[in-house]
């Protein structure tokens, strides 16, 4: 069964999906939203609940170490411009990410109060 947190975060992920994806933001039901949203969460099974919830640890965690390294002088005067420091500060938190132990990963998540699923 899964946790109330979880099923509470993926709702909130779908319905967020959805508010983006229409197409006259001014003219929102967000009655008709909520009940579309309720309708697709149905229809997902558990595993694709949790490789949501997954994806979303993840991107937590990458924007995270981003903003962190962002606020740092890293990488400032490599790169010759923000827009190619932007770049390889992301490619260097994926990489980060990549090789992150599991207690460095729990440790973040803590920090962020995210819910960390073992594998």
């Amino acid at each position: 069964m899964l946790k109330k947190e979880i099923r509470k975060i993926v709702f909130g992920l779908i319905h967020e999906d959805l508010l983006q994806k229409s197409e006259n933001p001014c003219e929102i039901d967000c009655e008709q939203v909520r009940f579309a949203a309720i309708k697709i969460y149905k229809k997902l099974s558990e595993f694709d609940i949790l490789k949501m919830y997954k994806s979303h640890i993840k991107k937590s965690i990458l924007d995270y170490l981003y903003e962190n390294l962002h606020k740092s002088m890293f990488m400032y005067w490599v790169n010759g411009s923000p827009q190619k420091r932007e770049m390889r500060l992301r490619e260097y938190v994926h990489h980060y990410y990549r090789q992150m132990s599991a207690l460095e990963m729990s440790a973040i998540c803590e920090k962020l109060n995210i819910v960390l699923i073992d594998d």
